[in-house]
């Protein structure tokens, strides 16, 4: 060992010293209790769950002061009613939503001590069923199932519709009733609709005229309607949390939720709905847990169930087979190459690369076609 490895090596057992914004608040609460947070210039701590009418707009502009508009951590120190209140708990869980929530390790000895606890164990459920339905939505795979879907079926909605209204049209002038106003559609903005009555000069009678596109807009449009409204059925299911066998580490893919309508081993497919009984969603978090719920039953297995080899490789065989292009493991499988051959094409993988680089400008031109009578 030289003298430059010597120094080094000392360097690195030396205390490491840096400069961080830290900030460390003490709120008001105008009652029995305690409410600080603590940013140490990238993790914003707010230490117990007390919020009121004396210390939210504090907390809210130490937030802003911060750079944060969530908080990272939701430190609890104790069960007490002081330190952890059930309504106040529910406020900061809603509007703060805070990444991680660390809370006593003993039994809580009261009522709103344990209804606190179960609260945040229900958080902490619905977060993860979030990042389920997140991670399944922006997948190519995704993508092109749907508008596979949507150019089979959007003319045929759009004729149906457009029947219905002439039909009301009709009615409303025969029968000289007004048509009912409905309220639209939170998500109206978005749909990729251009609808416009045209009438030639001196004509009682025209052409109604409705324009849809299948592409970027619908889709984000779909994206839209899933997180804020199919989301709410996905908090209905019972979910649990399976561990890998030992020597077993969960493959996963690039299309990585499965809804999964399973007859057998040998019978199965990718058709199961979000809310449909006996449908089997599942998706790999990590290496060695594996999200997982099957609709309607009461769940068989309960949560940390470390399960069979043979359940394990037939999730793994799911897994490989539902993966769009790519298959991700820390270590390599060769079972994978038996359960989905790989097929090298470089004509199709071309023509696949030249739609995805002029996609943006295709879907953009699309877009300002449909869009342009809006308003007129």
């Amino acid at each position: 060992m030289n003298l430059n490895d010597i120094v080094s090596a000392t360097k690195a057992l030396l205390p490491q010293l840096r400069v961080a914004p830290t900030r460390f608040r003490a709120y008001r609460l105008g009652c029995a209790g305690a409410s600080f947070s603590y940013f140490d210039g990238s993790t914003f701590t707010l230490i117990e769950a007390r919020v009121n009418d004396t210390n939210r707009a504090s907390i809210a502009n130490e937030l802003k002061i911060c750079g944060k508009r969530h908080i990272n951590v939701l430190h609890i120190t104790s069960w007490d009613r002081d330190h952890c209140n059930l309504s106040e708990l529910r406020e900061i869980l809603d509007v703060w939503r805070p990444t991680r929530v660390e809370y006593p390790g003993y039994e809580p000895a009261t009522n709103c001590g344990t209804a606190c606890r179960d609260l945040i164990r229900e958080y902490v459920r619905r977060a993860t069923v979030r990042i389920s339905a997140i991670a399944y939505t922006p997948s190519p795979a995704r993508l092109l199932e749907r508008l596979q879907h949507w150019n089979e079926t959007l003319q045929s909605d759009v004729d149906e519709i457009t029947r219905d209204a002439v039909y009301k049209l009709e009615e409303s002038k025969r029968t000289g009733a007004p048509i009912p106003v409905e309220e639209p559609h939170p998500d109206a903005e978005m749909f990729p609709v251009n609808t416009r009555i045209e009438i030639e000069p001196g004509e009682e009678a025209g052409l109604l005229r409705v324009e849809a596109t299948v592409g970027r807009s619908l889709w984000l449009w779909s994206l839209r309607h899933l997180l804020t409204r199919t989301l709410n059925v996905l908090h209905q299911h019972r979910w649990t949390i399976l561990r890998s066998p030992p020597g077993v580490e969960w493959l996963t893919s690039d299309n990585p939720v499965v809804r999964l309508n399973y007859h057998d081993a040998q019978r199965y497919d990718f058709k199961g709905g979000w809310n449909s009984r006996g449908t089997v969603i599942f998706m790999p978090l990590s290496p060695t847990h594996l999200m997982f719920t099957q609709i309607g039953p009461e769940p068989r297995l309960q949560r940390g169930t470390v399960v069979s080899s043979d359940f394990a490789m037939q999730i793994q065989k799911i897994t490989v087979e539902h993966a769009h292009r790519y298959v991700f493991g820390r270590s390599s499988d060769a079972r994978a190459a038996l359960w989905r051959p790989r097929k090298v094409d470089a004509r199709a993988f071309q023509a696949e690369a030249e739609q995805w680089k002029s996609w943006n400008a295709d879907q953009s031109r699309a877009e300002r076609e449909i869009f342009r009578g809006w308003g007129t």
